[in-house]
């Protein structure tokens, strides 16, 4: 399980998805939940060459936040 914050812009919870693209090449998407009552958008796409890979780049963006 992989730990996300919750989304910057409306502070729902979020989820991820991947999909294989071809061998080789993975997409993991996080995505605020708060887009199924139509209250957000938030999205993040990224990819890797491994499911796992993937994974771990776009829960690494997704939980930047800049600290001030």
């Amino acid at each position: 399980m992989t730990d996300l914050k919750t989304c910057p812009f409306c502070g729902s919870d979020a989820e991820i998805d991947t999909l294989m693209i071809e061998p080789g090449w993975w997409t993991a998407e996080v995505f605020c939940i708060g887009i199924r009552e139509n209250v957000c958008s938030a999205r993040m796409v990224c990819g890797g060459d491994t499911e796992r890979e993937a994974v771990e780049v776009v829960t690494k963006a997704w939980n930047r936040r800049n600290e001030e």
